[in-house]
Formats: structure tokens, sequence, C-alpha cells
């Protein structure tokens, strides 16, 4: 399921990527998840004639749903988390411009995740709510919303696709 919500970002940086690419990122964090300890068969469907086959990203993403509504609820542990993974990200991007990952995360995450895995502290967090603010604002004026995800969308293709490069 951690696949997908990875996926699910690309899709709104408007990053497009194949069913065969999305089920190839499913399958290998499929064998990471098995390496560090999750049971085979947690991990595997049946297929045609009784074999197990390992799930695909439509799969994947209906269980992710399911975990999504199960288990969602702030805890200490789960913001500290997701400000150390923010801060990494952040690391990444052009001095001057750490505040972009949570903004981003602010404008184009689930409102209801965001508002559960961010504490709205910490250096450069003032500037990212307020771009999360003018964007959010933006995408919600019917006429400027096209500008103004074409805006993100290169924002986000600026920045990710080096990553992704560096992935492959």
């Amino acid at each position: 399921s951690f696949s997908t919500s990875t996926l699910d970002m690309l899709d709104e940086l408007g990053i497009e990527t194949d069913e065969q690419t999305r089920n190839a990122v499913v399958r290998f964090w499929l064998g990471i998840g098995f390496l560090l300890g999750a049971p085979h068969d947690a991990l595997m469907v049946p297929g045609p004639e009784g074999t197990l086959r390992p799930l695909d990203h439509r799969e994947a993403r209906a269980l992710s749903l399911a975990i999504r509504r199960r288990h969602h609820a702030r805890s200490v542990d789960g913001v500290r988390l997701c400000e150390a993974l923010i801060e990494g990200v952040s690391d990444g991007f052009p001095r001057g411009f750490g505040w972009l990952a949570p903004g981003l995360m602010q404008v184009l995450g689930e409102p209801r995740a965001t508002a559960l895995l961010l504490t709205g502290t910490g250096e450069g967090r003032t500037r990212a709510r307020l771009i999360a603010a003018v964007l959010g604002g933006l995408l919600r004026i019917r006429p400027l919303r096209p500008l103004t995800r074409t805006v993100i969308q290169a924002i986000g293709q600026r920045w990710v696709r080096p990553f992704l490069a560096q992935g492959r």
C-alpha cells in the first residue's frame, strides 16, 4: 500500500506513469516488504490455476484505501516520522526552497492525511502554509484552476524528475 501513495503524488504532479510501470513499482515494494519480514502470503493473491501472484497496482490501491479508512489517526510517532521524511526531502531542494516540499504536500496531499501528519511547525512552515493557502485558493477558483495546475505540475516536474532519473 505504501507504493500507491507515491504513485498518487506523481499523478497529482502531472507525471504520467503507465500501468506496467505502476505494477513494477508495486512489485518492487512488495519484494522490499518481504525482505523486511512481511509474510509471503500477505503479499500475494490467488492467480490462475491456484498459483499465487503478487498484487498489481489496482489491488494494492484498494488495499491502501482500506488501510487508510481503518487506521488513519494522528499519533506523535506518525507526526515525527512525517516531519523527518519531509525534512529529508526538503534537503534535496535547492538552497532557500526547503519550504517547498511541505507546501506542496499541503496543497497536493489528501487534506485529512495532511492534517494528521503535519504539525505546521518548524523552519519554513510559515512560508509553506502561505504557499499552500495561495495555491489552494487558486485551485478553488475555476477559471484559474488550469493555470494553477500547470504551475504546480511544472514545479513538480522540475524538482521530482531528477529524483526519478536517479532511480533508473
